[in-house]
Order: C-alpha cells, then structure tokens, then sequence
C-alpha cells in the first residue's frame, strides 16, 4: 500500500493515484528484524511522520520543479529511531520521479553534550538526553508558551524595512505585510495564548524558524496583548524593537500588554494604575506615576496630588505583563485635563536556539502630559507611566557593546500656569538612556515642573511631582523589569533596570 505525505501547504488538491501531479515515489528498503512501524520524512525543510512502507509517495508543491533537495528518512520502533538513509532528489513539475533509498540500521546516542550517531555530531547547548530516542535537550518557554509552534514554520525571515505588528490580530504592515488572521501567513505564523495567572496579559504569539531586524530597521508592536516572538532556531536583532508607551505619537497610548494613561472620563490603567489629581478652587493636583517594578512617583500640590501606583511587575516577568499607566492632572478651568503617560509594553522573544541583539529593545513608559498655558485655574500635569517588562530567552543569549535594553519610566507632565518663562511641557518618554533618568517637564509656574520618571541611574526611583503655587506637576512613572534567561548568556551593552540573570525554566 503506498503512503501519500502532503509534506507542505501549497499542495494542489483533488489528487489521485493516476494523477498524483508533482510528486517524488520512493522504493524504500530496510532491514525487516528491526520492528520499524514509523518514519519521519524529510525533503528540504519540511518533515512529516507517516507509517512506513516499502513504497512511499510525497506529493510536493509546483514550485519545487528543477530543484535539488536534500531527501532523509529515518525509520522508528516504537517511536525510537533505528535506521536512517539520505539522498537527494530533483521534483519535475507535474510529474513523478523515482528514487531509491536504503535505510542503514544507526540509533542516535548521548556522548557528553554531544548526539552522535548517523552524519554529523550535533552539539546540545544545555545538554543530551538519553530519555526516550537522544535528543538535545531544549527549553520550556516561560508563560505558557508553546514550543511546538515553530513546527509549522520554515526558513529564515529578514525584516529589511521598518514593520508594525499588531498583537490583537497578527496583522504585520508597512515594510512587510501578513493578514489578520490566525495560523500560518506568508511564511510567519501567528497564535494567541490566554494569561498564565489572574494578573497577567494576554498574548500575541508570533512564530519565525530563524528571524533577523536589519540594522536601522524598527520594528513597532501594537496591540492590547503582549508582544511574544517565538523562534525556532537564531533571532539576531540588529535593528530596534519598539514596545514603548506612547510610541504613536500620543502620550496615553500604552505598549502592547502595558496599562493606558488616564483621560478625561477615564482612569489609567494597567498592573499598578496611578491616581488622578484632585481640585480645590483654582489649585490642581499632579496625576501619579503608574507603577512597574518600583511604585510611581505622587504628584505635586501635597493633599491634591494623586498617588503614584504600586509596584506590581513580578521580577521573573511570570506572568509577563506591561508598566501601568499614570493618572491625569488636576482639571482646572481648562477645557481638557494632561493625560497621563501610557505604560511602557509587555515583550517576549524565546528562541529555542540563540539570540543576538546589537541593537535595542525598547519598554519605557511614556511621559505625562502638561497643564494648561493660561493663567488662572490652569490644572496640574499628568503622571508618566512605568516602564514595562522585556524577558529574552534562549539556550544562548549574546548581547554586544552597542545593544541597549531599556524599560525606563516616563517623567511627570509640568503643571499649567503662565507665571513663568517656561511653556508648560511634558515629561520625556522612558527612552533608551542608561544613564540620565527621563526628566519632568517643565511647570507654568516656577517650582511645577514634573518629576523624573524611574530608570536609567540606580536605584531608578522615580520623583515626585513638583508643587507650584498652584498648579502641582505630575508624579515620574516607576521602571520596568528586564530578565535574561539563558544557560550562556554573555551581555556587553547595557541596560536600564540591570538585567536579571536567570536559567532557562525546566526543560523537557
């Protein structure tokens, strides 16, 4: 009986026996003492299991015609490989060619950190196991992520021009472009993983065999879920990764996974939310900072500010999650109250081989908005929100001298007023420093300017907002969490919060 694999999407259907169309037959010969009753086949990159058989028939996809591909078997008992064969084979479009392949009897081996066996040695990065059939063995990824995703991709993916995601849809546009939808699209697959607990974020799950961002390529993330890039094998990261709040331009909107700014009619949000100024008369209260892995700084004006959010972003990032967002300035007379800063994102990037980054990845929060310009009643400014969280994973992880990983908070908005030389402003976005904290924006007032948001400079507290004779500036916004796990993790460049070292979770 002739088994049929359709090893790859693109397979026409409606195929018969008297018509298979593009397709290899191979007369396969093994020994019969062995006990074979599987076989994963393997042509190019795809691999697919079958029950074997002397005769197998793989139907292929047109666009194979006149090349020359690598075709390996190996032959299983009782899921244990035990014989193996190579050769290679030249599809023709709409036709059948015949191969010959005789498996050799091979079972693979642990020799130290080393599979040995047929062909090459294959070097394990944490280690070989001789539980079941050898194999290296490979990490679990953290927050429920699957690893048996990356079956369904292959080759290597290169972003060469500036891309948005979209975590809620899987949705990739711009410079390269894949449709909203669920599954395998133009090479990249996209899956949606609920929170591991309560408190954490949903997540986008995007899926790549080997991925690389081009250097001075910027790749942007938006979204309501987490940002999670799964690799099968390398991900070098040359170019930016952009998971920041307020990275669209307005100041509320939070990373993917982070926690919104408050508005007018709406509280912020996220893990640890800042408060909203209150009002007396014409005096304004500072909105607080939204809190990450430090609480948020309070806002100005003492018994009118709003209190800066708690710590709440868990230091492994289990569950993964997003800064919070900072709370709104005191309303005023002004027609709209400062917004406060949208919490930096919520990223993920698990590969189950090596990662690489001489660029950056950037998590802070935005920065709050400013009071009113007007000189009576002119509300106080808004609440920068927290860093968020980047978690980078993978049996090795290198980051080199000009790599900068940053989950900064963002400063507080100045207070309103027009007492004073300054423009109201507002605070700086966490950005990529690692060495000068986000700082407050200016005040209408003398003495009302934001607090600098946490990050950058040890401990990366953030500060308070600043009072004024009337109008109090918004509270900084708290740092983020950044956690590298990795059995060899080497990094040059640096990063604000440090980085926490950690192993990778239990492997299988």
């Amino acid at each position: 009986m002739t088994a049929r694999l359709l090893l790859l999407v693109a397979l026409a259907t409606g195929c018969n026996d008297a018509s298979p169309g593009t397709s290899v037959r191979i007369a396969l010969s093994y020994p019969g003492d062995l006990g074979l009753d599987t076989a994963d086949v393997t042509i190019g990159q795809a691999t697919k299991p079958t029950a074997i058989s002397h005769e197998l028939l793989l139907l292929l996809p047109d666009e194979l015609d006149g090349q020359n591909l690598p075709l390996e078997i190996w032959g299983k008992s009782h899921d244990q490989r035990a014989a193996h064969g190579v050769t290679t084979v030249t599809p023709k479009r709409d036709q059948t060619v015949d191969a010959t392949l005789e498996l050799t009897v091979c079972a693979p081996r642990c020799e130290g950190d080393m599979v040995m066996g047929c062909g090459e040695p294959v070097a394990c990065a944490m280690g070989c196991s001789s539980d079941g059939d050898a194999h290296c063995i490979t990490a679990t990824p953290s927050n429920g992520v699957d690893a048996t995703l990356v079956d369904t991709v292959t080759g290597t993916t290169t972003i060469a021009m500036d891309a948005t995601f979209d975590t809620d849809t899987g949705a990739i546009t711009d410079g390269l472009t894949r449709a909203p939808v669920k599954g395998l699209d133009a090479g990249i697959g996209y899956y949606q993983a609920a929170a591991v607990t309560a408190d954490g974020v949903p997540l986008g799950v995007f899926v790549f065999h080997d991925l690389t961002v081009a250097t001075g390529v910027t790749i942007r993330f938006t979204g309501t879920r987490g940002a999670v890039l799964l690799v099968g094998d390398a991900a070098t990261i040359d170019g930016a990764i952009q998971v920041a709040g307020g990275s669209d331009g307005v100041q509320s909107t939070p990373g993917p996974g982070g926690g919104a700014g408050a508005l007018p009619g709406r509280r912020a949000g996220g893990c640890g939310p800042g408060a909203d100024g209150g009002r007396s008369g014409v005096e304004d209260g500072g909105g607080g900072g939204g809190g990450g892995s430090t609480s948020g700084g309070p806002g100005g004006r003492l018994a009118l500010r709003g209190e800066g959010g708690p710590s709440c972003i868990p230091p492994l990032l289990e569950p993964l999650m997003g800064g919070a967002g900072g709370g709104r300035g005191g309303l005023g007379a002004a027609a709209t109250s400062a917004g406060g800063g949208g919490g930096g994102g919520a990223f993920q990037l698990t590969a189950l081989g090596s990662i690489m980054i001489t660029g950056t990845i950037d998590a802070g929060g935005a920065g709050g908005d400013a009071g009113a310009q007007t000189v009576i009643d002119a509300g106080g400014g808004g609440g920068g929100g927290a860093g968020g969280g980047i978690l980078l994973e993978a049996p090795s992880v290198v980051m080199l001298g000009s790599g900068i990983l940053a989950a900064n908070g963002g400063g507080g908005g100045g207070g309103g007023g027009a007492f004073n030389t300054n423009t109201p402003a507002p605070g700086a976005n966490g950005g990529l420093s690692t060495t000068v904290p986000p700082q407050g924006g200016a005040g209408g007032e003398e003495l009302n300017s934001g607090g600098s948001g946490g990050g950058a400079v040890s401990p990366g507290l953030p500060d308070v907002g600043n009072d004024g004779a009337t109008n109090g500036g918004g509270g900084g916004g708290g740092i983020g969490v950044i956690v590298v796990r990795g059995t060899r993790v080497t990094l040059m460049g640096p990063s604000s919060p440090q980085a926490t070292r950690a192993p990778l979770r239990a492997p299988r």
